[in-house]
């Protein structure tokens, strides 16, 4: 029998990335393996303008929150931003904002 996957929406990781952000109760170890767990193994994150590669791997990514302290997180805007298919005419992004 088969592992049931759970599928997370991208609303559901920011709200769980600035929940754990926040949170100043946690011990610092606690709160990187909490953010940890929203990116996959290959993770990378990339200048969306240049293709650069910024931070690459779980690992990476949350190491660099090791330089950072809990602190309050308030969401005013939100950008969804999406590739484009490798089989699209278009080579931009696209993307959209959510004003609250």
């Amino acid at each position: 029998e088969e592992d049931e996957v759970f599928e997370v929406t991208a609303v559901q990781v920011v709200n769980r990335f600035h929940e754990v952000y926040a949170r100043d109760t946690l011990f610092q170890q606690d709160r990187i393996n909490a953010i940890a767990e929203l990116f996959a193994e290959d993770a990378v994150i990339s200048s969306l303008k240049s293709g650069s590669v910024y931070l690459s791997g779980r690992a990476a990514i949350a190491e660099s929150f090791l330089k950072t302290a809990a602190s309050p997180v308030e969401v005013s805007k939100r950008i969804f931003v999406e590739p484009c298919a490798p089989s699209s005419s278009s080579s931009s992004p696209s993307f959209s904002y959510l004003l609250d």
